[in-house]
């Protein structure tokens, strides 16, 4: 029961990993990199689906609702992980510009508009 609830968590968060980094990378214009994501994202959701679905079709309903509070979380934890490994080694070309863009702003006295 535990062994089920633990790979389905774990390939529902790198499942996540994946979508998100592919969609930066898609963002960035890496085709072969988002490429190489989705075929992960693939794999990991046959591994999520077959755990997570042969639980929910068992009789047992403390494995149903674990395994559907565990992989709820982990599509939270997984997004969130995504990002911040994405932030790191997909980064973003434009953010250095834009960020001296708003500093420059800044410095000149621009003051955001009050609604």
């Amino acid at each position: 029961m535990v062994t089920v609830i633990v790979v389905a968590t774990l390939a529902m968060i790198i499942q996540d990993c994946f979508g998100v980094l592919m969609v930066q990378a898609e963002n960035r214009g890496w085709g072969w990199r988002s490429g190489f994501m989705d075929a992960g994202m693939y794999l990991c959701a046959l591994a999520t689906n077959h755990y997570a679905l042969n639980a929910l079709n068992s009789s047992n309903k403390t494995l149903q609702v674990l395994v559907v509070g565990f992989v709820t979380i982990a599509n939270v934890i997984g997004s969130k992980l995504g990002q911040e490994i994405g932030d790191r080694f997909f980064p973003d070309p434009n953010r250095a510009a834009l960020e001296n863009l708003i500093s420059w702003a800044m410095a000149q006295g621009y003051q955001r508009p009050v609604k």
